[in-house]
């Protein structure tokens, strides 16, 4: 399912544009408010298959409507913020999904900038696409690829005009279906990725992520254009929980493309 959050601040309240863990925990947050069993279950394991974890859900940017640029954040004028979230959950329990967020309240405290106070003023759950073997999309956030390197414990992240990238996003988008269906998953020899942006077009969009303790964690993914053949249940788990890595921070949610 995928829902539009509408959401108030106040007046003038400056939103950080480097927030993608904050609110990741802020999902987890409101998940927890309502079943702690189910947040503690999709923080530390997510579905599982094969020994890999997929979290299964994504969010995109926080929307605002006027706004004015400040360095590292977006100053929101009218107090009105809407934000998208997607999740691959089972149809019969979208309404209870949706509850969860109804008359929600949280705290943003993001980069260098004040806390900035959110309630949700409405909850809309959006139309699903129609989902077919050959479906092209956007991104509306970016898609993370990494490749382990043998001389290396950290991942290379990898540009979709790279030789290797078809192959470890088809391995992701398996690995997530597979983990959906479980025992009754049926691979499948027809997936095909094609990059459509032109190759100057294709844009990282670089960001850390600080956690208390630790370095910063810098992920390098990308903004493009693609079509993907693949049967029509992996198109949708892939639209619904991300393509790529780290959904969990809000990427690899796409749109698309008519």
């Amino acid at each position: 399912m995928r829902i539009k959050l509408t959401l108030q601040c106040s007046k003038g309240s400056i939103i950080a544009l480097n927030n993608r863990y904050e609110l990741s925990a802020v999902l987890y947050k409101i998940l927890a408010n309502a079943d702690k069993d189910f947040a503690t279950w999709l923080h530390d394991r997510g579905y599982g298959k094969d020994g890999r974890q997929f979290k299964l859900f994504t969010f995109g940017f926080l929307q605002t409507f006027p706004y004015y640029k400040v360095d590292g954040g977006q100053v929101c004028k009218s107090g009105l913020v809407t934000w998208e979230a997607s999740l691959c959950v089972d149809e019969l329990v979208q309404h209870i999904v949706t509850g969860l967020f109804r008359d929600a309240s949280f705290v943003l405290k993001a980069g260098f900038f004040e806390e900035v106070h959110f309630k949700v003023q409405n909850v809309e759950i959006l139309p699903l696409p129609n989902f077919t073997e050959t479906m092209q999309y956007r991104c509306q956030t970016p898609i993370l690829i990494g490749q382990k390197r043998e001389a290396s414990k950290y991942e290379t992240y990898l540009s979709p005009l790279d030789a290797n990238y078809a192959a470890l996003f088809h391995y992701n988008l398996r690995g997530k279906v597979k983990a959906v269906q479980g025992e009754s998953f049926q691979d499948s020899d027809t997936v095909s990725f094609r990059l459509l942006s032109a190759p100057d077009n294709v844009r990282p969009k670089g960001f850390k992520v600080c956690k208390q303790g630790i370095a910063p964690l810098t992920y390098k993914p990308y903004l493009f254009d693609f079509e993907l053949i693949a049967p029509p249940e992996w198109q949708r788990v892939g639209y619904l929980a991300g393509f790529g890595q780290d959904g969990a921070l809000g990427l690899g949610m796409c749109n698309v493309i008519i």
